[in-house]
């Protein structure tokens, strides 16, 4: 397990702030952190003890020793430092920064909490020294800044930041786009889909109407069926599991029940990809699987974000064993801001939906 440290960094008024980052930190490490076999120590000045001598220099020791450097700018600016700074923040920040120059760490990321327009009119001394700090940022280049409203703004931007953070400390770095994905999706199969449903279906609308079907009742192609049209959110069972599984090479299913023996694949794979524990079938090994990895990425959005806690918990394992980084969750570096935020958005359901502790 590896320990990235987390500095946060503000003048004072951000007590809200700096608080909601050491509980997302906690969420973080109880869920995903575990899963990547990585984890977040907050370090802040509240949890210092105080020695003699001058009460920043000990606090710069752990500005000098973090992973990551967290900075929160508001209305306040706060007072010298004693060695020249004006705030304690300012130094903090560039001390950071230059060891950031020389050794790319921290990785750095600050938070601006926006100020009402009558208050950017007649600052103040300290809103002053705030606004000229956020544009000598903006002026020189210094970095990428983020602004917030609200807390729950502010939340899903600093879990976004943490996740990401976490993923690059665990080495996972594989991305899958289009030119990823395997081609053709599962193996083709004959009958056709449509051509083998509607059989099936015929058959079952004849003993209804008290005609002799053309040949034996597929019951198990037609549960498959009822169960992924069916808006119960239920699971295939360990039997018809297996015995559909073992017709894995002449089945010919649709996409949406393909999609409902993924989530039940997914759920039991909360065991463990590998486990002996594991009841439902499909395949283990990553080439086998490799057909079925474009259904089981389009399913990733509602399988994170699943009311069934052992899905939720099995799609994150799965996409780990895989390698797989989806876009949905794992969005590029040149995406557009609305998308990076809604990938952030749809981490925090996970967590929010989850109290799951995933155990690989």
């Amino acid at each position: 397990m590896r320990t990235l440290s987390v500095f946060v960094a503000s003048p004072g008024g951000l007590e809200v702030e700096r608080a909601a980052v050491s509980e997302i930190v906690e969420r973080l490490n109880g869920s995903i952190g575990l899963s990547l076999g990585s984890s977040l120590l907050v370090l802040r000045w509240e949890n210092a003890i105080g020695r003699a001598g001058r009460a920043q220099s000990q606090l710069n020791a752990l500005v000098d020793s973090a992973d990551i450097f967290i900075g929160l700018v508001h209305r306040t600016w706060g007072t010298p430092t004693g060695d020249g700074h004006d705030s304690g923040f300012k130094e903090e920040y560039d001390r950071a920064l230059a060891r950031w120059k020389k050794s790319s760490s921290p990785q750095i990321s600050l938070f601006f909490k926006e100020v009402d327009e009558a208050s950017k009119r007649d600052p103040g001394e300290q809103l002053a020294k705030a606004l000229a700090f956020k544009k000598d940022v903006e002026d020189s280049y210094q970095g990428f800044y983020n602004s917030f409203k609200s807390d729950a703004d502010f939340q899903v931007k600093v879990m976004q930041f943490l996740v990401e953070e976490l993923h690059t400390a665990s080495g996972i770095t594989r991305e899958r786009g289009d030119e990823g994905k395997a081609e053709g999706g599962p193996p083709e199969t004959a009958p056709t889909e449509p051509t083998q449903l509607g059989e099936v279906l015929t058959d079952f609308a004849n003993v209804v109407e008290g005609r002799p079907a053309a040949k034996p009742l597929d019951r198990d192609r037609l549960r498959i069926f009822a169960g992924a049209f069916s808006s119960d959110e239920e699971l295939i069972g360990a039997h018809l599991a297996n015995r559909l599984f073992r017709r894995r090479t002449s089945l010919a299913l649709r996409p949406r029940e393909v999609q409902f023996w993924l989530r039940s694949f997914v759920a039991d794979c909360s065991r463990g990809v590998d486990d002996p524990q594991r009841r439902i079938p499909l395949v283990t090994l990553q080439e086998q699987f490799e057909p079925f990895v474009p259904a089981l990425e389009d399913a990733i959005p509602q399988l994170v974000a699943d009311s069934n806690t052992n899905v939720r918990a099995g799609a994150l394992q799965l996409l780990r064993e895989l390698g797989l980084r989806p876009t949905h969750l794992w969005p590029r570096a040149n995406a557009k801001p609305a998308v990076r935020i809604k990938a952030a958005q749809a981490w925090a359901q996970i967590f929010d939906a989850s109290a799951v502790v995933l155990a690989r």
